[in-house]
């Protein structure tokens, strides 16, 4: 798989993000990631629905380094 041209925006990623979006963030082909799934050794928490793979935003990027940022308007946050 060849990088993607475009930036990516972090703050435009889903909460769940998808094979193809972690390894372009990681630079590896899909291919890889789906043999590192299915072997069990994929290094980030895995949520499966159906034949629908998910991996967790705040891991991948937590894995490269980078803050996951919180919503710009507070969705997902409980109130106090």
């Amino acid at each position: 798989m060849k990088a993607s041209a475009e930036p990516i925006d972090l703050d435009d990623l889903p909460l769940a993000l998808s094979v193809k979006t972690v390894a372009a963030l990681w630079s590896m082909s899909t291919d890889a990631l789906y043999e590192s799934i299915a072997a069990g050794t994929c290094p980030w928490p895995v949520l499966r629905v159906g034949r629908v793979i998910r991996i967790p935003r705040a891991a991948v990027l937590a894995s490269l380094g980078i803050a996951d940022p919180p919503p710009a308007d507070g969705a997902g946050r409980c109130s106090s």
